[in-house]
C-alpha cells in the first residue's frame, strides 16, 4: 500500500526502510511500463529500498529477480509476497496461497536467490491460511533449513482473518524464538560461521511508538514493519524516534499535506493526468 511520493514523505518523517508496491513477476518479465513503475524509487529511499514481487511460478520468480538485479542499481532487497489475502491472487496460487505450499515457496526463494546477484532475498508471510491453524512455525523451520532467505517478515494474522481481530504478537515472538535458536546454532557450527544471521520482522497493529517498542524490546523480534499505522499517522516514525506521542497542530498537518502534494506533482507531472493522480491519492 502506498506509492513513491508517499514513501518519499515517509523518509522525510524518519522511516528507515521502504518497500515498493507489490509487483507481479510476469508483467515485469514482459517489460510492462506500468509494472516497472512499481520498483521505481526516489533517491532518498536508497540504500534501504525493497522490491516486493508476487508469483507462483518458479521461472517467473527467477527471471524477475534476474531482471531487477541486472537492470536496476537502487534495490537493496527482493521480497517474495506470501501473505497477500486477496482472493484473485489466492486462486492463482500466489500470495497467501503459498502458505499451503511450503515446498513451492522454498523453490521460488531458491530460484530468486540464485538469480538475484548480490541482492538478498526475503519473504513476507502470515500465520497461515485458516484461523486456528497456524503453520508459520513449520514453514519457517523449512526456510531456515534450506538457507535461502535473509529475513522473514511475519504478519500476526491468518489469511482468513484479513485485518479483523488483533494481530497475535505472542505467536510472532514464538516464531522469532525459532529463528534465534537457528542463529545461535549457526554460531556454534564451525562450518556455518560465515553465514549471516536471519532476521525476524514483526508486522500487524503497530499504531503507536508504544506498540513499536513493546515489539522490538522482545529479544526474539529484530524489527517491526509498519503499514497501516503509517497511513493513519504519517509522523509515527517521529514519535518512535522521540519515544513519545506528538500532537501535530493544524498548520503542521497542512504542511505535511503540502509536502506530499509537491512530491506527487514532481512524480506524476503537472499536466492533467499528473494533477488528477495527485488529487486522487491526496
Amino acid at each position: 500500500v502506498g506509492n513513491l511520493p508517499y514513501r518519499r514523505l515517509m523518509k522525510t518523517l524518519g522511516a528507515d526502510i521502504t518497500y515498493s508496491e507489490m509487483a507481479f513477476a510476469l508483467p515485469l518479465i514482459q517489460g510492462s511500463n506500468s509494472e516497472w513503475a512499481l520498483p521505481k524509487a526516489h533517491e532518498s529511499e536508497y540504500p534501504g529500498f525493497g522490491v516486493q514481487i508476487a508469483t507462483s511460478k518458479n521461472f517467473q520468480a527467477c527471471k524477475a529477480a534476474e531482471a531487477i538485479s541486472k537492470l536496476t542499481t537502487h534495490v537493496s532487497e527482493l521480497n517474495l509476497n506470501c501473505g497477500c489475502p486477496i482472493d484473485l491472487l489466492y486462486r492463482q496460487g500466489q500470495g497467501s496461497a503459498l502458505l499451503e505450499q511450503p515446498n513451492r515457496m522454498v523453490r521460488l526463494l531458491k530460484g530468486m536467490n540464485y538469480c538475484s546477484g548480490d541482492i538478498p532475498v526475503t519473504v513476507k508471510i502470515r500465520m497461515g491460511s485458516r484461523d486456528n491453524n497456524p503453520v508459520a512455525d513449520v514453514i519457517v523451520k523449512k526456510l531456515l533449513k534450506e538457507g535461502d532467505v535473509a529475513a522473514i517478515t511475519l504478519h500476526g494474522r491468518s489469511r482468513q482473518q484479513r485485518y479483523t481481530r488483533e494481530a497475535d504478537w505472542d505467536y510472532v515472538s514464538k516464531i522469532g524464538s525459532i529463528v534465534q535458536e537457528y542463529n545461535a546454532d549457526q554460531v556454534e557450527d564451525k562450518d556455518a560461521r560465515d553465514k549471516r544471521p536471519v532476521y525476524l520482522v514483526g508486522n500487524g497493529d503497530c499504531f503507536t511508538h508504544e506498540d513499536w517498542y513493546k515489539a522490538v524490546n522482545d529479544p526474539n523480534i529484530d524489527s517491526v514493519m509498519i503499514a497501516r499505522g503509517a497511513l493513519i499517522k504519517p509522523w509515527i516514525f517521529e514519535e518512535i524516534e522521540a519515544q513519545q506521542y506528538i500532537d501535530k497542530s493544524a498548520t503542521e498537518r497542512l504542511s505535511i499535506l503540502e509536502k506530499y502534494s509537491k512530491f506527487a506533482i514532481t512524480h506524476w507531472g503537472s499536466d492533467e493526468y499528473g494533477v488528477n493522480s495527485a488529487r486522487r491519492f491526496l
